[in-house]
C-alpha cells in the first residue's frame, strides 16, 4: 500500500469517522480502492489492444479496428475506439464473450 493511499484513507477515516462506523467506512474504501485499480487495469490493457489494432489497420488493412470501421459499426475517431477496446477489455476480464469485437491477425489473437 503506497503513502498516498494510506493518506487518503486516513483522511477519510478522520473525516467521515464520525459519521460511519469505522469497519463500514474500511469496507468502503476498500471497494473504491478497487474500482480505482480496476478502472487503471482497464486503461492500459485497452490502450494496448487499441494500438495493436490501430498498427494493423495502418500497415496490414487488417485487424479489428478495419472490421469494426468497414461493418459501419463503429465511427473513424478516437473515442470510439478508444470505447470499443474498453468494452473488449472488460468482456474479456468478465468472460462474459467476445461477440463482434474480436482478434483478426496473429498480433490481436496472441494478445
Amino acid at each position: 500500500m503506497s503513502k498516498y493511499q494510506t493518506f487518503f484513507d486516513d483522511y477519510l477515516i478522520e473525516c467521515l469517522g464520525s459519521y460511519l462506523e469505522k469497519k463500514f467506512l474500511l469496507s468502503i474504501i476498500k471497494i473504491f480502492d478497487l474500482i480505482v485499480v480496476l478502472f487503471f487495469v482497464s486503461h492500459f490493457f485497452a490502450c494496448i489492444w487499441l494500438l495493436i489494432g490501430y498498427r494493423e489497420m495502418l500497415n496490414q488493412h487488417n485487424g479489428w479496428i478495419y472490421a469494426l470501421y468497414h461493418d459501419d459499426m463503429i465511427e473513424p475517431d478516437f473515442w470510439s475506439y478508444y470505447t470499443a477496446a474498453v468494452y473488449w477489455i472488460i468482456t474479456t476480464f468478465t468472460s462474459v464473450g467476445y461477440g463482434e469485437i474480436r482478434g483478426y491477425t496473429i498480433k490481436e489473437n496472441v494478445f
